[in-house]
């Protein structure tokens, strides 16, 4: 035979084959297509149809649920080219390219399986895959595209996230993705409001990092300041991630969902949690521009009153050499400013530039520390002034001051009613050593009212300990400016006292995480105070007649009585036995004749313990 009709034979034999095995697959299409994305990603898979073509494969109307509930997606149409004849010897490997339309995903984190569903697709899915197939430079090539995205998100609480228009196009080593519209939260409530959206990111050394992100225009709400901490969105988006971090069955959280094995992302140790900014840092490429311009964020306190920060900017770019310039600025309702002018080189823990923070509303701050037990926002302010400079690779000097006005705070740990009222103004200056994460404070100032105490030591926090090395002062000063520097919420009717002469103190302490028994505590007294003038109930000629005794029960209830000289309910100083002021002073304060209104050793216990257990568990509280 001739050489021609020896190719021709095979070409025939060839397509025959290729006919009878199109033939022959294709009406096994759309149950074969259901398996294999049911194996593949951990989820049940319903198809309506599938066409196989020489070019790939065409589904129709595909659904996806969480095997337990929780989670449930539909997607009109996915159209995958393959090479038909790889497909008979590499699988997966065959696949070119993926595109995606009319997609939308609803996932339900407060459903009783949605914890399972999730495990399920750990443990089944691409991340599970990739640890048992390798990747060749062919896979890592695919390109993926999607269009029409809409994902819906939410909680106990309700809608928690909705993304509207989503798209992602994938070529290589580049990705980009785009929103039409986000919301977090809903808007009869806490919520943020997202605009036009564009991320790129880049693929280096096995791991996504952005390239580049622009937000044009948001706007963030906050309603109910911190009151229902449950309900904050910071919590609430808080608690989500939680929830989906969770490790799964084999030990492994999901820090990073991945769409396939080529997308997969470096992710660090089930074990470690790095600082929040660490993490967003190590997510940047060296050279990445994020970009957030006219925002809007609004406050509501319960009481109506309404706090704004207008047209809030940021703009952090990467200079490819370690570096990156931070600006952030937005002006306030009640004329305050912020402004962040820094370069911060995150990978060695170093920063040089400017922080300015002018008469800030504490209920714009509120929504995002629902955890302090802040309370009447619309009143306090904040103020700061940062310096920073990065004078050698080692270390940074810091200069600056902090000023809260109208702090008002609402803890039955603290106190029983709320304190409001406070004003407190910190001044320092000192030295960050990022490489030791240590700050060493060379003078500090801490100063509400009158009364000032100087502060100056060592604080040091890495991965695996604290430290704390400090000494605080309080020089001689009037005992109506100590007093004074107390809440009045604190000290009731104890402000209506007088006194004369001063006060003075030193405390030091010494404490390593490493060896909390170690720690050492003192704290020195010297107290010349004498009372000037007290209010009449507590003036001793109140008992030298009868008199009516009033007390506020636990339950508010009031309980009264008639005692005094005279009365039956009343015994004379002289007739009482001495054991009894024993018994009651031991029982309530033994040490009570060895302290001066202080037990240094029970304030160092306490601290010791309550360190050990991570929580409060006991104080340290005297007779005085």
């Amino acid at each position: 035979l001739s050489e021609r009709r020896v190719w021709l034979g095979a070409a025939v034999i060839l397509l025959v084959l290729v006919l009878g095995l199109w033939r022959w697959g294709s009406p096994r299409a759309t149950a074969r297509a259901s398996g294999l994305i049911s194996d593949r990603l951990g989820v049940d898979a319903e198809i309506e149809t599938a066409k196989l073509s020489f070019g790939g494969v065409e589904l129709r109307g595909v659904e996806l649920r969480g095997r337990h509930g929780g989670f449930a997606a539909r997607i009109d149409e996915i159209q995958a080219r393959i090479s038909r004849f790889r497909a008979l010897f590499d699988g997966a490997g065959s696949v070119r390219a993926v595109s995606a339309q009319g997609i939308e995903v609803a996932a339900d984190i407060s459903h009783a399986g949605f914890e399972d569903s999730l495990s399920e697709m750990r443990a089944n899915g691409p991340r599970a895959a990739a640890s048992t197939t390798s990747k060749s430079a062919k896979v890592k090539g695919r390109s993926y595209a999607v269009e029409g995205l809409r994902v819906r998100v939410i909680d106990s609480n309700g809608p928690l996230i909705t993304i509207d228009g989503a798209s992602l196009h994938k070529e290589g080593d580049d990705l980009r993705s785009g929103a039409r519209h986000s919301l977090f939260g809903e808007q009869g409530g806490d919520h943020a409001s997202v605009g036009p959206t564009q991320i790129a990111l880049q693929r280096a050394a096995g791991t996504w990092k952005i390239h580049e992100l622009e937000i044009e225009g948001a706007s963030v709400r906050s309603l109910r300041d911190g009151e229902d901490e449950g309900k904050a969105l910071a919590t609430r988006l808080r608690n989500a991630l939680q929830t989906i971090r969770r490790p799964g069955p084999s030990g492994e959280a999901g820090t990073e969902p991945i769409a396939d094995d080529e997308l997969e992302t470096e992710a660090a140790p089930p074990d470690e949690s790095p600082p929040a900014s660490t993490w967003l840092f190590s997510r940047l490429t060296p050279d990445a521009r994020v970009v957030a311009s006219d925002v809007q964020i609004e406050s509501r306190t319960p009481g109506g009153h309404v706090e704004r920060i207008r047209d809030f900017r940021w703009a952090l770019q990467g200079g490819n050499n370690g570096w990156y310039r931070l600006e952030v600025g937005g002006q306030t309702s009640n004329e305050g400013a912020l402004n962040v002018n820094l370069s911060i080189m995150p990978e060695e823990a170093r920063a040089d530039g400017s922080i300015e923070l002018r008469r800030i509303s504490l209920a714009l701050i509120a929504p995002f520390a629902p955890e302090v037990p802040l309370y009447n926002t619309e009143v306090g302010t904040l103020s700061a002034e940062l310096d920073l400079n990065a004078s050698s690779r080692d270390e940074i000097s810091l200069e600056g001051s902090l000023w809260l006005r109208e702090l008002a705070i609402a803890s039955e740990r603290i106190a029983a009613q709320p304190i409001e009222h406070v004003s407190v103004r910190f001044l320092g200056k000192g030295i960050w050593r990022p490489d030791e994460r240590l700050l060493q404070i060379e003078r500090g100032r801490v100063q509400m009212g009158k009364a000032r105490v100087l502060v100056d030591g060592e604080l040091e926090r890495t991965p695996e300990h604290y430290r704390v090395d400090l000494s605080a002062r309080l020089p001689p000063t009037r005992c109506n400016d100590v007093v004074g520097a107390i809440p009045q919420d604190v000290l009731g009717s104890l402000s209506r006292f007088d006194w004369s002469g001063t006060w003075s103190a030193l405390t030091t302490i010494s404490l390593d995480s490493r060896d909390l028994e170690a720690t050492d505590l003192s704290i020195r007294v010297r107290d010349l105070c004498q009372f000037e003038k007290t209010p009449r109930w507590v003036r001793v000629e109140r008992f030298q007649e009868p008199f009516r005794h009033r007390a506020l029960e636990p339950d508010e209830t009031v309980f009264q009585m008639r005692t005094g000289p005279g009365t039956p309910a009343w015994v004379d100083f002289e007739e009482i036995s001495p054991f009894v002021f024993a018994a009651v002073i031991s029982h309530e304060d033994g040490a009570f004749y060895e302290h001066g209104g202080f037990a240094p050793w029970a304030i160092r216990d306490a601290l010791v313990r309550n360190l050990q257990e991570g929580r409060y568990v006991v104080g340290a509280s005297t007779i005085s």
